[in-house]
Parts: structure tokens; sequence; C-alpha cells
């Protein structure tokens, strides 16, 4: 953008800083708040926040849909309930561009609460939301869930 419009350039470099100071501080905050929830185990709906995860240092024990986007068997659910049942999870993460029913019914009985992520960020911000507001959001939720007692 400077070499483009070198004449807004103090402007793009201010707004840079101001940008990199913030999400500085969230990382950094959510690093905190993250580091005492790395070993409990959590299942998703896809693997949609692996970066998350390496970010965060926490790990989705499993993930719904493989990454081929294909509607999960009746194999896949058995060997899914076969792993749930030898390692529980605490919580479950669906989505709400995908059907939460499969997820619910997959939980349906094992005591896990079933929690809405939103990789697009929270519905109820404007569309002009900023990128920490969406990282917040989605930390809010794994947090939520995972820190209950």
């Amino acid at each position: 953008m400077v070499a483009l419009d070198p004449a807004n350039a103090g402007a793009y470099r201010a707004n840079f800083l101001s940008f990199s100071q913030e999400l500085a501080a969230l990382s950094t905050d959510l690093e905190d708040r993250l580091h005492a929830l790395k070993d409990i185990p959590f299942l998703v709906l896809h693997d949609a926040f692996q970066y998350f995860e390496a970010r965060y240092h926490v790990s989705a024990s499993g993930a719904v849909f493989l990454g081929d986007g294909a509607q999960p068997g009746p194999a896949r659910l058995a060997k899914l309930r076969d792993q749930l049942a030898a390692n529980p999870v605490k919580c479950a993460f669906a989505e709400p561009a995908h059907n939460a029913a499969l997820i619910e019914a997959l939980m349906a009985g094992e005591g896990v609460e079933v929690v809405t992520l939103n990789p697009m960020g929270d519905p109820d911000l404007p569309m002009t939301a900023p990128y920490p507001a969406l990282v917040q959001g989605m930390a809010d939720a794994i947090v939520g869930c995972l820190a209950k007692p």
C-alpha cells in the first residue's frame, strides 16, 4: 500500500503498528487462557481450526468429517463412537454452516456439551468486525466449554 499510495504511508504504517500491537496483546491473552486447557480433549465437526490449535497448543482429539468433506458413513461414525468410548472428550464443537444434529446425535447420552464454534466469527458482530474479534470469539467459545468444572 505504501508503494501505491506514498502520500498516506504514515497512516498505513500507524495502522499496521496498531494492528500488530492489538494482535500481540490478544495472542498473549489467549496463550494465558488456553494454556491450562491444553490437555483437555475435545471433538470438532471438521478440522477447520488446526492453525488455531497449533498456535495455542490445544488439540482436537478427532473430527467428525474427514478432510475430503464427504458425509461420514456408518463405519466412520462407529469408529468415532469407539474412539470416544476409549478416549472421552469434554466438549464437542459444531459449526453453524453444518447440520449440528450429526454431532449432537454422536454425543447423545455421553454428557458432552455441544457448543457452536464459528470459523467465520460471531454472527452478532458486524461484517466489518476486525480479525481479533473473530479470534477472540473462537477462544471464548473454546474456553467457555473446556474450563467448566
